[in-house]
Parts: structure tokens; C-alpha cells; sequence
């Protein structure tokens, strides 16, 4: 099912490289980065005004999420940090992930229970150098690696499964905290495009950014497509979905080329309890993304080249 109605660009600055919305409830803000600097952006629906908060980070800022009501966690090309959305005072998190002098941060994710994990890449795009690793007890554990662009990553709601971004390798991957496996959830590469950011629903959807594809795509938990939203720029890199009155919005962060495309669009998906495939389930039903499904073996496809310039500079 394809979905043609227009996004609406939100307003401010027109970013390089905009990533990783975020939705913080609390105040009714949104949140992202832009790639290219140490800049981190909001937006307040209720205001409808944007801030920039100039960050001192070492290297351009990769990611951002809701850590809690007052605080968000930032990642930066090779470091992690909590910020103080109130005081705006920005506090080293952790010990730093295990970077080389080839390597960098490029995503990130916080589950149901504070834990994270980074998405780590070849800062050159070439070689796989990258994977996940989550931080437990002050230690960053590999959980996936020979990785050349590594993106996502997203916690299933119930925190037992993470689905992880191969984009090189044009699949996402699902990896299961209590037997410690990897598993290809699906290939993507009869797709438009390049999977990059991912976002979990609370039932359990998953949906994809396309790099190169210009749309989102939402996928059940056994990996069927429900849904396709178009944008008009070509480079989708992050999503989220979230609540806000009585409307449920989907939350897009899109780079461009020099036409000044880029920006990060919103649109509303359902309103007045019209419901769409992204509508959360009832409570009793959330561990739906959570069931262990067989789904038989997908054969592996070659390594596709670069998307274009997509370099974190």
C-alpha cells in the first residue's frame, strides 16, 4: 500500500545531513542532529519555534535519543554523551565505544531499559570495518561486526530483540539478546535505495529509511510490507512515529543534493482514532514483535556499491 500524502517540512536551518529524530513527550519537542556538525536541533509543536544547541563534542554529532523526561543521549563521531535538555549542559556518558583510527560512530539506541547500543562504521565507506556493540557494565561487547555502514539499530519493544541496518549489505538483521544469534530478518536489495535508519513500533512494526529511495517503509514483524510513504527527497535517513493531541505523526529526516531538499518532514497518520498499519496495539498485545518466528533461510547477495557521496564528513 503506497501512501501519496505530502510531508510538511518543519522549519529552521537547512541542514547538510539531518538524522535521527526524535520524539520527547514531555515537552512536546522534537529532536535531531545534523551529520555535518555539532549541532543539535529542536523543534516545539505547541510553540512551533526551533532552537540549535551548539554542542562541544569531539567530531559532528551521529545521533539522538530520549534517555529520559529532562535528558537525551547524544553521539558524536567518537563519543557518547548525555545532555541536559534544561540546563543544556552536555556530561561525557560512559566509556568511549571501541573506535580505530579508521572507524566512527554512526548511530545509535537506547532500549526499554536504558540499554545502548552504538552503530559503529568505516569512516571511509569501503571497508568492513564497522558493527554493533552494546554497552554492558561499562564494557562494549560486539554483538554484529564486518560491517561497512552500519545504521538502525532499533529495540524491539519488549528489549529481547534488536534489529540492526546493514546498508552496504541491503538487509537488516535481528539479533536476539538470550541465545546471543544474528539472524537476516529480510533483503532488501530488490528495493529503490539503501535501508538506513530504522524505527520499532509499539506492536512491533518495523519501519525503514531509504537512502537513494526517497520513502519509508513499514514492515510487519514476520517482515511482510504494510506500507510505503514517498517523500519528495531522495535520501530518507532516520523515522520516528509518536503521539501528539489527538493526531499520531510520522517523523522523517531527509538529506538532499544542492536543490535544498534536506530537512526533516512531519505529516499526520491517522487522527480521531482512524487507524493505520502503524497504529500501536492494545497493551496486551505489544509482545507481538517479539514472537520467534521460523522463516527459512534468505540467500546472501553481493555487496552493492557506494549509494553515491555519502560520506560522513
Amino acid at each position: 500500500m503506497q501512501d501519496t500524502v505530502e510531508f510538511r517540512r518543519l522549519p529552521g536551518p537547512v541542514d547538510e545531513l539531518p538524522e535521527s529524530p526524535c520524539w520527547q513527550s514531555a515537552i512536546s519537542q522534537v529532536f535531531w542532529v545534523d551529520h555535518c556538525s555539532k549541532s543539535l536541533r529542536s523543534f516545539g509543536l505547541s510553540e512551533s519555534s526551533c532552537r540549535v544547541f551548539d554542542l562541544e563534542t569531539d567530531g559532528n554529532l551521529r545521533f539522538v535519543k530520549s534517555q529520559s523526561d529532562s535528558a537525551l543521549l547524544v553521539g558524536s563521531e567518537r563519543g557518547i554523551y548525555q545532555f541536559d535538555i534544561g540546563t543544556a549542559i552536555l556530561a561525557e556518558f560512559g566509556n568511549p565505544p571501541p573506535l580505530s583510527a579508521d572507524t566512527c560512530i554512526n548511530d545509535g539506541a537506547i532500549g526499554p531499559d536504558g540499554e545502548v547500543v552504538v552503530a559503529i562504521s568505516d569512516q571511509n565507506e569501503e571497508m568492513p570495518l564497522g558493527g554493533f556493540y552494546k554497552l554492558s557494565d561499562g564494557t562494549w561487547d560486539c554483538i554484529h561486526d564486518r560491517v561497512i555502514v552500519a545504521n538502525g539499530p532499533a529495540f524491539s519493544p519488549c528489549g529481547r530483540m534488536l534489529y540492526l541496518s546493514d546498508t552496504f549489505g541491503r538487509c537488516i538483521l535481528r539479533y536476539e539478546f538470550e541465545t546471543g544469534l544474528t539472524e537476516r530478518f529480510c533483503d532488501l536489495s530488490d528495493r529503490e535505495g539503501y535501508p538506513d535508519g530504522l524505527f520499532a513500533t509499539p506492536n512491533g512494526d518495523l519501519l525503514v529509511s531509504y537512502w537513494g529511495g526517497g520513502m519509508v517503509e513499514v514492515l510487519s514483524p514476520g517482515a511482510v510490507l504494510l506500507q510505503r510513504f514517498e517523500l519528495a527527497a531522495k535520501n530518507a535517513t532516520c523515522c520516528c512515529v509518536f503521539q501528539y493531541s489527538d493526531a499520531r505523526y510520522l517523523l522523517v529526516s531527509a538529506a538532499g543534493d544542492k536543490d535544498g531538499s534536506a530537512g526533516v518532514f512531519l505529516r499526520i497518520i491517522d487522527k480521531g482514532g482512524e487507524q493505520t498499519p502503524i497504529e500501536p496495539s492494545s497493551a496486551g498485545s505489544r509482545a507481538s514483535g517479539c514472537d520467534r518466528r521460523s522463516r527459512g533461510s534468505v540467500s546472501r547477495r553481493q555487496r552493492a556499491d557506494r549509494p553515491g557521496d555519502r560520506r560522513r564528513s
